[in-house]
């Protein structure tokens, strides 16, 4: 993935930015890039696994319930 995308974003800055020399500017964005890729897969993670806990919420009647009965 990094290979490609910085060998399509040279061609960008060569040929339509009018750079000589973007691989500085690529060396500071691929990093970037990879973090973005491994926050929004932890996002996505996360976000399954709310749902799992939305399936097994209690109602609010069930805890007094529970509270009443051993206190």
């Amino acid at each position: 993935m990094k290979s490609v995308i910085a060998k399509e974003y040279t061609h960008y800055q060569k040929y339509f930015k009018n750079k000589d020399n973007p691989t500085t500017e690529i060396a500071v964005k691929v990093p970037i890039l990879t973090c973005l890729q491994r926050v929004s897969n932890r996002l996505r993670g996360d976000m399954s696994v709310s749902h799992v806990f939305d399936y097994f919420t209690m109602p609010e009647n069930a805890i007094s319930t529970f509270v009443g009965r051993y206190s």
